[in-house]
């Protein structure tokens, strides 16, 4: 993976997110606000984790991370999280540092959004 490239995905995948909102009507803005509200202590706790080399604890941030916001379809912050976590989980060699960044910024877009 590029992960220049991930700017060039969308925040939001329309198809989930549209799915989402029909399923959930009102809820779907609660969720999303909730989900804004907990993941900077994550994104604290998988730099930390980064920090000291506990990549176990950067695969369960990462895995949980990607996972809600692949529910509420956002595309690029749930790649980038997969990416870490699957490229953890497989044994390569990756620039965590610049993972976790590019996780803060896919954050600042959903944020700004």
């Amino acid at each position: 993976m590029n992960l220049d490239d991930i700017e060039q995905l969308p925040i939001f995948d329309e198809i989930s997110t549209k799915s989402m909102r029909t399923f959930l009507g009102d809820e779907f803005n609660v969720i999303v606000d909730e989900f804004k509200t907990s993941t900077p202590a994550l994104l604290v706790a998988l730099k930390l984790a980064a920090e000291n080399g506990r990549h176990e604890e950067i695969i369960d941030i990462s895995h949980r991370l990607k996972s809600g916001s692949g529910n509420l379809g956002l595309s690029a912050f749930s790649t980038v999280c997969q990416y870490l976590e699957e490229g953890l989980r497989d044994g390569l060699e990756l620039n965590i540092d610049q993972i976790i960044n590019a996780i803060d910024n896919q954050f600042e877009r959903i944020i700004n959004s």
